[in-house]
């Protein structure tokens, strides 16, 4: 992990166990206009409940900074609410789980 950002655990398949949600940022340096780390991960590691994980990639080239996983809508699922810190901001950057 590169200028790793945001982490947090949260049950984001529904299956009970607490997953991992973890994050890189893309750009950081406020005087360069290209990112730092134009590759930016973000990664789900799901938890199967004996102590294993099955990692995931959430997305790649999306400076996340400070992200959350929330249910965003109300329909008792997790979705994930992002801004950049200095990249291509001001935005929000909005996932809505449609998983289930």
């Amino acid at each position: 992990m590169i200028h790793g950002h945001s982490l947090q655990l949260a049950d984001i398949d529904g299956d009970g166990n607490r997953d991992i949600f973890a994050t890189e940022m893309a750009k950081w340096q406020e005087q360069k206009t290209e990112p730092d780390q134009p590759d930016a991960t973000a990664w789900i590691l799901y938890d199967d409940g004996q102590g294993h994980f099955r990692t995931s990639i959430f997305s790649k080239g999306i400076d996340f900074h400070a992200a959350r996983v929330a249910d965003l809508e109300g329909d008792g699922d997790l979705d994930t609410l992002d801004k950049p810190y200095n990249w291509d901001a001001p935005r929000v950057d909005i996932w809505i789980n449609e998983g289930r």
